[in-house]
């Protein structure tokens, strides 16, 4: 019997992506978004009717990183933790029956679990790691944290999307024998790969700027922002690969 209808209210101490049985929950990114996290905690609202699997076990999830709510912001070296150290997860999940009135609900307390994730560090300025060899550690136990100072808002903006995909438009040798991919223009984005392969324990690095200098990227303009995201190999088969939680503006990547 199919289920009426299934909402997910959900939202984070940090930015998240939530799953329902290994399928993704909406198509934004950086969800929540950036707002002054003292006063207000925008909320991301799902139809997640279609996800649910009636009579059997479901499994709901969600990966946090750090964002803006703990990660490192500002000029000089910037500072890490400006809102708080704990990431956390606010989330209702409301089933309804045909008659609209909710029949079932589910919310995150301390009967849920928690683990690692391969993502090893995502920074806003600096990038993401992603260690593809790595195996989460046993479930561990989850605490229910202090009330959060900010008042919870309905989002009055729609969330951050992909709208666009643009391609890589020459390959160039930088003046060091470097490779740099060229996308043609000044954008604000994140790479995406296809297919990557990789080699067991090796390091690809890709490194963004918005320019070149003296026939090499030109990452002084950066100041201190690495803009540099790392993939770890595991020597199996290519996969898609995507940096999840952290964005850059840039025109050129250095591979390495």
């Amino acid at each position: 019997m199919a289920i009426p209808r299934a909402r997910l209210y959900i939202t984070s101490l940090g930015v998240f992506e939530a799953a329902i049985n290994g399928q993704r929950v909406g198509d934004g990114v950086l969800a929540p978004g950036w707002t002054s996290y003292n006063h207000r905690l925008i909320y991301r609202i799902y139809d997640v009717s279609s996800l649910l699997l009636p009579g059997q076990k479901n499994i709901i999830s969600a990966e946090v990183a750090e964002g803006w709510y703990a990660g490192r912001l500002g000029f000089k070296g910037g500072k890490r933790f400006r809102y708080g150290d704990e990431l956390g997860l606010f989330a209702q999940l409301e089933i309804q029956d045909a008659a609209g009135k909710v029949s079932w609900d589910l919310v995150t307390d301390d009967t849920w679990s928690c683990t690692t994730s391969p993502i090893r560090t995502s920074e806003i300025y600096d990038g993401e790691v992603l260690d593809i060899n790595h195996i989460p550690l046993d479930p561990l136990g989850t605490r229910i944290l202090p009330k959060p100072s900010a008042q919870l808002v309905a989002p009055d903006i729609p969330p951050v999307r992909v709208t666009e995909t643009i391609s890589c438009k020459r390959v160039l040798r930088s003046q060091s024998d470097q490779t740099i991919l060229d996308f043609g223009q000044n954008l604000v984005g994140k790479l995406f790969i296809p297919s990557l392969p990789t080699e067991k324990d090796k390091y690809i690095t890709f490194r963004h700027a918005e320019v070149m200098e003296d026939g090499e990227l030109g990452t002084r303009p950066l100041r201190d922002a690495k803009c540099c995201d790392t993939v770890i190999g595991s020597g199996e088969d290519p996969s898609e690969w995507s940096p999840k939680f952290t964005f850059h503006g840039f025109r050129y990547v250095q591979v390495e």
